[in-house]
């Protein structure tokens, strides 16, 4: 049985809330630790000496959200070297389980080499909406009983159409929206300036590539349709909000 996600804006802002929060805290904390985690690293080949933050195999770390910030949230972040695959090189993140872990897992290719914590903290905040996208996945897989479904990456527009791999595409998308319209000059050009409508404004957030494109370009008619129900709510939330 396929597990759909068929969200209303409220329930979209919520989970990309959350996923939010759980990003900040984990770039507030490199942040504030990246000259201790090198320095301990450099001395005893480990920068924690606990489990919350230490080395693991094949030149990455574990940060142990669960652990490291006393919440019931189960996942482990786990930062390794930029990995190439079939000869590119990979700079999107992964969600999944791993060997070492009981829960699930994050892994995050932002480590310049392999054991090296140089620039990590601007390394990680430059992948967010990555970051956003497979915290999603979590969320996904623990609402729906580990039965979230994405699709064979062999058969692209399989994967772009999974129901996982939808919703964490438009969260995303509109995690990317959200930040967009952060700027004051171009929120209030939209919604007070133009009165912009949800045709025009469905044509400038494809015309700006603020959703993935190659997501886009690959959607079926009935995710197509989806996502324009999905985002006409979120278009309505925001002129409710922004509108004079």
């Amino acid at each position: 049985m396929k597990i759909m996600f068929s969200e209303n804006e409220a329930i979209d802002k919520l989970f990309r809330d959350r996923a939010y929060e759980i990003y900040d805290n984990i770039h507030q904390w490199l942040k504030s630790n990246i000259e201790v985690l090198q320095q301990r690293d450099a001395e005893y080949g480990s920068p924690w000496y606990d489990d919350e933050f230490k080395r693991v195999g094949g030149g990455g770390y574990v940060l142990r959200y669960e652990d490291m910030f006393d919440v019931s949230i189960d996942i482990d972040i786990i930062f390794v070297p930029d990995m190439k695959i079939q000869g590119e090189y990979n700079t999107k993140g992964g969600f999944g389980s791993y060997k070492e872990s009981d829960g699930k897992v994050i892994v995050l290719p932002v480590l310049l080499a392999p054991w090296d914590l140089k620039y990590i903290d601007t390394r990680f905040s430059s992948m967010k909406t990555t970051i956003i996208h497979e915290i999603i996945h979590f969320f996904d897989d623990d609402r729906s009983g580990g039965k979230s479904q994405g699709g064979s990456i062999e058969i692209i527009t399989d994967y772009y159409n999974s129901p996982a791999e939808f919703n964490a595409y438009y969260q995303e998308g509109v995690f990317r929206i959200s930040d967009w319209l952060s700027n004051d000059k171009i929120r209030d050009k939209l919604f007070n300036n133009m009165e912009i409508s949800f045709d025009e404004f469905h044509k400038l957030i494809i015309s700006k590539h603020l959703f993935d494109t190659e997501f886009i370009e690959n959607l079926n008619d009935r995710n197509r349709k989806s996502l324009l129900k999905r985002l006409y709510d979120f278009y309505v939330t925001k002129k409710e909000e922004y509108g004079s």
